[in-house]
């Protein structure tokens, strides 16, 4: 029978893992859900989740994940299945700068998403549009046209997702509560509101492959995307419950430690938080207690 943990991942630097598809403003997009939000790939986690394995020598990584399915072409016995599995990560809080001040918005669709995540360990976010009383209207610039957004907030969603955060011992829970902001707004144009709030950097190709003369090749600007630093996502973990002391161990030293996603690591890029739900009391020994500033 499975068992389910909930995780939570906080970009601590610009996330980028590209979707590998070029859109016309952008050659190298992030991954986005079906809704056309920014989200994390299973795989993508999975593979981070191999490396932090690999780097605890009392734990045998295929024991979790199964066999690294590019190294099975030179194993000589049958590969062994994992007995963890990951669901993608989804879009819960995306940050926004608005009158000097950040605040993290999210929607219906988010809180939706969210839900059928919590209900995998039987849990849920006890929040709607009804309890966010409290209206503020702000003014952004979505491409080259200016947009009025609603933004909703109130006593009982801040409660409800200070509650949630610090369920997963997210520091800082209180002032992130604070700052959630639900958008009156249709999937489609909340999409269009975190594309047109990701990061865009261009880069250029050089001629010179060693970087010696640096030679810029003409022609060749282009365009990646990066979710923003400070964005949310949450993701859930199935396991097999005869794993589960081997991986509350993984999962002891993982919490609230710090992880590599998607590309351009060695350029500081995809540092993560990642935060479990209901780390056991091994995850606090001899650990200082992590301080997040904005």
């Amino acid at each position: 029978m499975l068992k389910a943990r909930l995780v939570l991942i906080r970009t601590l630097t610009p996330l980028h893992v590209g979707s590998g598809r070029s859109s016309r403003a952008v050659d190298l997009p992030v991954q986005r859900d079906t809704e056309g939000l920014p989200m994390i790939p299973s795989t993508s986690i999975r593979g981070a989740f191999r490396t932090v394995l690999r780097s605890l020598p009392s734990i045998d990584d295929s024991a979790l994940l199964g066999d690294h399915i590019g190294e099975i072409a030179r194993l000589r016995v049958q590969p062994r299945s994992g007995n963890v599995f990951f669901t993608d990560a989804y879009l819960l809080l995306y940050p926004l700068s608005c009158r000097d001040r950040r605040i993290y918005v999210t929607s219906r669709y988010c809180i939706e998403k969210a839900l059928r995540m919590l209900s995998l360990s039987n849990r849920t976010l006890d929040i709607s549009m009804k309890d966010a009383v409290d209206i503020e209207r702000i003014s952004i610039k979505m491409g080259n046209e200016l947009h009025y957004l609603s933004l909703r907030t109130g006593n009982r969603v801040v409660e409800a997702f200070n509650e949630f955060l610090r369920s997963f011992s997210v520091d800082d829970s209180e002032n992130v509560a604070k700052s959630v902001r639900l958008v009156e707004m249709d999937n489609r144009k909340f999409a269009e509101l975190t594309s047109c709030y990701n990061i865009k950097v261009y880069r250029i190709a050089m001629k010179d492959k060693l970087y010696l003369l640096k030679r810029v090749e003409e022609g060749a600007l282009w365009c990646e995307e990066y979710a923003p630093r400070d964005t949310f996502f949450i993701a859930a973990l199935a396991y097999f419950r005869d794993v589960e002391p081997m991986l509350d161990t993984v999962l002891d030293k993982l919490h609230r430690g710090v992880i590599q996603l998607g590309g351009r690591e060695t350029i500081g890029k995809g540092f993560c938080r990642i935060y479990i739900e209901c780390p056991s009391k091994n995850a606090y020994k001899n650990d200082e207690k992590v301080k997040y500033h904005n």
